[in-house]
């Protein structure tokens, strides 16, 4: 018997190794490839002929050419919904962005102000002097600590600017207290220390050297805000030769860039500031004594429509409060000037002015819906009117 040996050319041996290398290219590209597709069967590459490699190498190809069809089809679809599709992406982009920064102010709160946030809801805030005065004596001792655990936090080049401010602070403060612009000096001394703190912590881009009056004085200003006094920005920025525009800009910043610290909850309300200008008209005008009740109840009720018609929507509550107190005033008989009222509130004559012409329009349904209706005062056609020439001065 003759034994028939398989011989095989040269080129044909070539070229099943150049197959079998092509499908090994495409095999690994399948495995970057959903796991959903089916994979390929296996097999023993020395029984592979020419035809089955052919056939092999064919499939694969209408495999491939299907699956970029169907991924042509896809953008296809997406480009034409994506008028609807793309208000949605924006949302959730800036859903995720808004949850980032909460998730990092978190951290920072937690590691160096946990102890501090705690106690800014604490704080009480009463009028007299006396009860004010034995609850910070308390307070004190406990807020030491605190400064010193957040001041670990901070590097060397920070805790000189603090100290900087710190003594340009006191100063500016034991001025204002000789001249009698503040009250209760070591509350406000206390808190824009921390707020000092908070800032040259978190953003230092709001401190600058250049600007260093108007940024304390800034911060007093807010820390006042919060205790609960109704100092101005127009009357600290005479104090210090600075303009009133920079320094309400200063605030602004801050105000914007520390939502957290100056919370609407933090700052005081109309009635708490209109119950201080009621004891100082009273003590400045001795025939109201008298009728100091009365007059406070007219004020408080004028406010209350005031704000729930939202008759002066976006002005200050120190506005607000001097409006009710001279409205409430002229009904008692007694006629004072737009001059007279803002030196009182420590603020322009033109805010009270303009709120004044807001409120006369509407005057007939403050007092209708007011408890003063059955009590005898002066009708609201007598009340005076902003353009004569003896309420400008």
């Amino acid at each position: 018997m003759v034994t028939r040996k398989l011989i095989i050319s040269q080129n044909s041996f070539f070229d099943i190794n150049k197959k079998k290398q092509e499908i090994l290219n495409n095999l690994k590209k399948r495995k970057q490839i959903k796991r959903s597709r089916p994979p390929l069967p296996k097999f023993n590459w020395d029984l592979l002929n020419n035809q089955q490699c052919d056939e092999m190498y064919m499939e694969f190809e209408d495999f491939e050419l299907q699956q970029e069809n169907n991924d042509n089809q896809f953008k296809q679809q997406d480009y034409h919904n994506w008028s609807e599709i793309k208000p949605v992406q924006q949302q959730l982009y800036e859903q995720k962005q808004q949850e980032e920064q909460n998730q990092l102010q978190n951290t920072i709160n937690s590691q160096c102000l946990q102890q501090e946030y705690a106690n800014n809801g604490q704080i009480n805030r009463n009028i007299d002097q006396d009860s004010d005065l034995s609850e910070n004596q308390d307070s004190t001792t406990d807020e030491s600590p605190q400064q010193d655990n957040v001041l670990k936090c901070l590097n060397k080049k920070q805790i000189k600017k603090i100290e900087e401010l710190r003594k340009y602070l006191n100063d500016l403060i034991n001025q204002l207290k000789n001249e009698k612009y503040i009250e209760a000096s070591q509350e406000i001394e206390q808190r824009s220390e921390r707020l000092i703190i908070q800032v040259i912590q978190e953003k230092e881009s709001l401190f600058k050297k250049k600007s260093q009056k108007t940024f304390v004085a800034a911060v007093i200003v807010l820390a006042s805000r919060i205790e609960g006094e109704h100092l101005t920005s127009r009357k600290i920025s005479k104090f210090i030769d600075c303009k009133e525009k920079t320094l309400n800009k200063q605030m602004e910043e801050l105000q914007d860039n520390l939502p957290n610290h100056f919370q609407a909850s933090n700052l005081p309300q109309a009635k708490d500031i209109l119950q201080k200008f009621l004891t100082k008209f009273a003590q400045l005008n001795i025939e109201i004594q008298n009728q100091s009740q009365k007059l406070q109840k007219i004020c408080e009720q004028i406010l209350f429509l005031m704000q729930n018609k939202m008759l002066l929507q976006g002005n200050s509550p120190i506005t607000l409060a001097a409006v009710a107190l001279k409205i409430g005033a002229h009904l008692i008989c007694i006629n004072k000037s737009f001059k007279y009222f803002a030196d009182l509130a420590q603020v322009c004559q033109i805010s009270i002015r303009n709120c004044y012409q807001v409120c006369l329009k509407n005057i007939d349904f403050l007092l209708q819906n007011a408890y003063i209706k059955n009590e005898s005062l002066i009708s609201p056609s007598q009340l005076p009117d902003p353009k004569q020439q003896h309420y400008y001065y």
